[in-house]
C-alpha cells in the first residue's frame, strides 16, 4: 500500500509536469474554435495530475521497483500531454514524440539492453504500418500519428500490436456515432486519433504481453 500511495505521488508530479507542455504549446485558435468545448480542458493540470496519480500507481503496481518500471513512467509521462494537446488542438508535436522515441529506445538500452532490438523492430514496424494508413488514408491518419506509433513501438516492443488494435477499436465508438448522427456528411468529421493511440498504449503497457501471448496461442 505504502508503494501504491507514493507511486501516486509521483503520478501526481508526472501529471502536473505534462501540464507544462500543454500550456507552452501556442494556441491554434483556428482548431480550437472547432473543437467541443470540454477538449479545451483536457490539459488543465488537475485532470493530468489525477490521470498521472492513477496510472503511475498502476504501473507501481504493476512492475514493482522492476527495471520495467523506468520505461513505463517515461512513457506515461509522454503520453499525457501527448493526448491532452491532440485533443486541444488536433497536433501531435514532433517536438514529444520525436524525442520521446529517442528516449524510448535509451531507457531499454540502459535497463535491459537484450530487448533493444526488439524494441527497434517494432517501432520500425509500428511506423511503417501507419505510414501505409496515412498514404492509404491521408484524411483519416495524420502524420503525427504515424510518429506516435513510431514512439509506441520504441517503449512497448512488440506488444504495440495491442495498443494499435485497442486504438482502432476505441475509435470505432465516436466514428459510429458521428455517422448515426450526421449520416454520410460524417464521414468528412475528422477526430483526434492520438487520445485513443494513448489509451491502446497504456492498456499495452499493463497487459500488452499477457493479451499478445494469448492471440497468438
Amino acid at each position: 500500500m505504502e508503494g501504491i500511495l507514493a507511486g501516486a505521488a509521483v503520478g501526481a508530479a508526472v501529471g502536473f509536469a505534462g501540464a507544462v507542455p500543454v500550456r507552452l504549446l501556442p494556441q491554434r485558435i483556428e482548431e480550437r474554435l472547432e473543437q467541443p468545448a470540454w477538449t479545451r480542458r483536457a490539459g488543465h493540470p488537475l485532470v493530468l495530475l489525477v490521470l498521472g496519480a492513477l496510472l503511475v500507481a498502476a504501473c507501481g503496481a504493476r512492475f514493482g521497483l522492476e527495471a520495467e518500471l523506468l520505461p513505463a513512467l517515461l512513457l506515461v509521462g509522454v503520453l499525457l500531454p501527448v493526448a491532452a494537446i491532440d485533443l486541444a488542438y488536433r497536433v501531435i508535436p514532433n517536438a514529444l514524440v520525436l524525442p520521446g522515441a529517442v528516449v524510448g529506445l535509451a531507457a531499454w538500452a540502459a535497463v535491459d539492453p537484450d530487448r533493444l532490438p526488439g524494441h527497434a523492430g517494432a517501432a520500425t514496424g509500428a511506423l511503417a504500418f501507419f505510414l501505409l494508413l496515412a498514404v492509404i488514408s491521408p484524411g483519416g491518419m495524420g502524420l503525427g500519428d504515424v510518429k506516435l506509433a513510431l514512439l509506441l513501438g520504441a517503449f512497448l516492443g512488440w506488444p504495440v500490436a495491442v495498443a494499435i488494435v485497442v486504438a482502432l477499436a476505441l475509435s470505432l465508438v465516436p466514428s459510429l456515432a458521428i455517422l448515426v448522427r450526421h449520416g454520410g456528411a460524417g464521414r468528412k468529421v475528422g477526430i483526434p486519433f492520438g487520445p485513443f493511440l494513448a489509451a491502446g498504449g497504456v492498456i499495452a503497457l499493463l497487459w500488452g504481453q499477457e493479451l499478445l501471448d494469448a492471440w497468438l496461442q
